[in-house]
């Protein structure tokens, strides 16, 4: 028990719920809710009966006044955000693959142009 504002506070406890219902649980979508689990690393089941997977949510998350449920509208915007960083990513990795190899194609080209000269000297 934590004591906040000198009220007291109980964290509740965690849950084990599906990527789908915790998803709806938190107003995220299921897939973020999969991103979360793995980077935070939280404790994973398979279901018998179903064959679903399940993990284990943190209790803090599922309290109504945390910061997570606040950023839920924002998420699909955040998602959107992130997959536009990653594109601009793979095209500047792909630009500098083309300069790179634009640079090689030069350098070969002025050494195919230069003078040849025979590797061994007839003439001393």
């Amino acid at each position: 028990m934590a004591e906040t504002d000198n009220e007291s506070y109980t964290v509740p406890s965690s849950e084990w719920l599906t990527y789908k219902a915790a998803g709806e649980r938190l107003g995220l979508r299921p897939a973020a809710v999969a991103a979360f689990a793995r980077r935070d690393r939280w404790p994973m089941r398979k279901r018998n009966d179903t064959g679903q997977l399940e993990v284990e949510i943190p209790g803090v998350l599922l309290a109504k006044d945390t910061a997570v449920t606040e950023l839920g509208p924002d998420q699909e915007l955040r998602e959107r955000i992130a997959q536009v960083v990653a594109r601009v990513d793979r095209l500047e990795a792909t630009r500098e693959r083309e300069k790179a190899d634009s640079e090689e194609r030069a350098i070969a080209r002025a050494r195919a142009a230069a003078p040849k000269r025979p590797w061994w000297p007839l003439g001393r």
